[in-house]
């Protein structure tokens, strides 16, 4: 649905990682038909505009695939983001990253990484302070234990904190 944007990232050239909470309606919870959503590549902020601008395009979904462990809940009037709150989305044409200047491949480790590391974090939404953030943000971050107080008291309480990664502290 166009007013439904979420950012996403990328997993292979027709794969893209995003949260499950992205594939369901609020008003239902519903999941919405694959041939409903749109990935937008290359945006820089979370306002929908009718058509993409500058670098960013915009693809067809064939297939979304949200975790089989997630469950979508309300809170208040939006989706609660919880357990498990990741999904596949599967395009149906490739991205051509020599031709996206505004698009890269993701990586993903294999393991969880070790507390202290460093990760590097981006996105839009709803920071711990409850600011909403619609331009895209970028941060180098240290890993933290995700059952230490501070990640404890920075998370949802009915959330199972151990299928969580927590980072934080000054950015750099």
């Amino acid at each position: 649905p166009a007013n439904h944007n979420n950012k996403h990232e990328r997993h292979s050239s027709r794969t893209i990682l995003t949260a499950a909470h992205c594939l369901f309606n609020s008003n239902d919870l519903s999941q919405y038909p694959a041939s409903t959503l749109t990935v937008r590549i290359g945006a820089r902020n979370s306002v929908v505009s009718a058509k993409p601008q500058g670098c960013e395009k915009d693809f067809k979904v064939t297939r979304a695939f949200p975790h089989p462990g997630y469950r979508p809940t309300m809170t208040g009037q939006s989706l609660k983001q919880t357990n498990n709150d990741i999904a596949l989305l599967t395009l149906a044409e490739d991205i051509d990253f020599a031709n996206s200047p505004c698009a890269c491949p993701l990586c993903l480790e294999d393991k969880v990484p070790e507390v202290g590391a460093q990760c590097i974090a981006n996105g839009v939404g709803v920071q711990n302070n409850d600011n909403v953030v619609k331009a895209m943000q970028y941060a180098q971050l240290d890993v933290k234990d995700a059952l230490s107080e501070e990640c404890l008291n920075a998370a949802n309480k009915e959330e199972d904190h151990s299928l969580f990664v927590c980072a934080g502290g000054e950015t750099r």
